[in-house]
């Protein structure tokens, strides 16, 4: 796809073999500009996903990896703040798909899953804020994993003596991509949200560490 300004909406594909029939795991980031914190966790959550282990061969084997790492590269190119060309904070646009990046992304979503009869079960979009914390979804929100989020965090929380991961769960009430992911593809959902503030090495090794509790425990579950 296109930004406003006909950049480049970046695309990556990761997955081992034939992506047909595959469970598919959905991740952006980078919808706010200034947000590089999100975008740095990203960054070591997907090299994570690449890396020759064991986990990661098995789980590129069995799952499709879809990415956009850069959903506002006009913003970004620009110095904005949480709007792009168009005066519009992406993650409040996905109800209404007004703005061309939000719009391609999720027809792309829909398109592909639907043609390679892939089903997505999770969406992760990544963000910085004041501090760290998981927006998760309400347990009462229908999804394909059931308890996933409480595991992942618990798994988080013990690799990390000394840190507790912050869960704040909502419901899908507002028009963001988490609440996208949820109610339309009915995929677990969570936006990753990072501390401006939050040391550099930490972000990469939590973002190492919380790919790692993912793929594990999506792989156990087969």
């Amino acid at each position: 796809g296109k930004s406003r300004l006909d950049r480049d909406l970046l695309h990556l594909e990761i997955g081992r073999g034939a992506s047909r029939q595959k469970e598919a795991v959905l991740i952006i980031s980078r919808q706010h500009p200034p947000e590089v914190t999100g975008y740095l966790a990203m960054q070591a959550f997907v090299d994570a996903i690449l890396e020759d282990t064991p986990v990661a061969n098995a789980f590129r084997s069995r799952f499709r990896i879809l990415v956009f790492p850069l959903m506002n590269p006009d913003g970004v190119d620009m110095g904005h703040w949480r709007h792009n060309v168009g005066g519009v904070d992406l993650n409040r646009d996905w109800a209404y798909y007004h703005q061309p990046e939000v719009r391609q992304v999720a027809n792309y979503f829909v398109k592909t899953l639907r043609k390679n009869k892939n089903k997505a079960i999770l969406g992760l979009d990544f963000h910085s804020t004041y501090e760290d914390v998981f927006y998760t979804m309400t347990d009462e929100t229908p999804a394909h994993i059931k308890g996933f989020k409480d595991y992942w965090l618990q798994g988080i929380d013990q690799s990390f003596p000394g840190y507790v991961p912050r869960d704040a769960p909502s419901a899908a009430l507002t028009p963001t991509s988490k609440n996208w992911f949820a109610t339309q593809l009915t995929a677990d959902a969570v936006t990753y949200e990072i501390g401006d503030d939050t040391p550099r090495d930490f972000i990469r090794e939590k973002g190492r560490v919380s790919a790692y509790e993912m793929m594990k425990l999506l792989i156990l579950r087969k």
